[in-house]
């Protein structure tokens, strides 16, 4: 299990693309809490199943940071 904070861009599509790239990578996403976007950005906090990962958690987090629209990608629990 892995819990994640993201700070990303209040644009059509980037959550889902976030989603996306966490099930393309054998993630089960849990649990999504999202703050209301405020000057255009928004924290969404992401709970994981990761037993099916495919790579390293850094190494997600790594990809996670280079996708157009997230802005902070953390670790923020694990278990």
């Amino acid at each position: 299990l892995a819990t994640l904070s993201l700070d990303l861009e209040h644009r059509s599509g980037i959550l889902s693309q976030v989603l996306g790239l966490l099930a393309a990578r054998g993630c089960n996403v849990l649990t999504i809490h999202q703050s209301i976007p405020l000057q255009g950005m928004a924290n969404v906090v992401v709970s994981l199943e990761t037993s099916g990962l495919r790579e390293a958690l850094q190494e997600l987090i790594e990809l996670l940071r280079a996708t157009d629209g997230v802005k902070r990608a953390a670790v923020v629990g694990r278990g």
